[in-house]
Order: C-alpha cells, then sequence, then structure tokens
C-alpha cells in the first residue's frame, strides 16, 4: 500500500548502491593473489537477511506492545 504511493526514485533508490558496491568490491578483490568472483547473489542474500533483521526488530517490538497491560502502562505515566 505504502510503496504504491511513494514516487518513482524512492523505488530506485535503494538499487543504486548494488553496481557500486560490485565495482567497489571487484577493485578491492583485484589486489589478492587468489580471485573470487562476486555473484550477484551475495548481493541478494545480503539484503535479504537484512531485511529479516529489521522485520525482526519491528516484530518483536510490535509483540511486546500489544502484549503489555496498557492501564498499567497509562497509570505509570
Amino acid at each position: 500500500m505504502l510503496r504504491a504511493r511513494m514516487p518513482g526514485p524512492s523505488r530506485t533508490i535503494p538499487a543504486c548502491p548494488w553496481p557500486a558496491a560490485d565495482f567497489c568490491g571487484q577493485r578491492f578483490l583485484s589486489f589478492y593473489a587468489y580471485r573470487i568472483s562476486l555473484q550477484p547473489l551475495t548481493f541478494l542474500l545480503g539484503a535479504v537477511l537484512g531485511l529479516a533483521v529489521a522485520w525482526l526488530a519491528v516484530v518483536s517490538q510490535s509483540v511486546r506492545a500489544s502484549l503489555a497491560n496498557s492501564v498499567d502502562t497509562l497509570r505509570h505515566e
């Protein structure tokens, strides 16, 4: 819902650092004797892991807030 209302640049800005990270990573790795190639899967897994951590943080705080007794919270405020 929120994503549909966002303007175009806000949707594409998160994808902009990936090519730069790939370029910098390839340049950095080129200095080593045993070279490896960076796969797009590496960046995808990093993005999924970051989203999972963010989702877990939000969900844990939401569950904590929903389980709290609101009457006691307002009484001690």
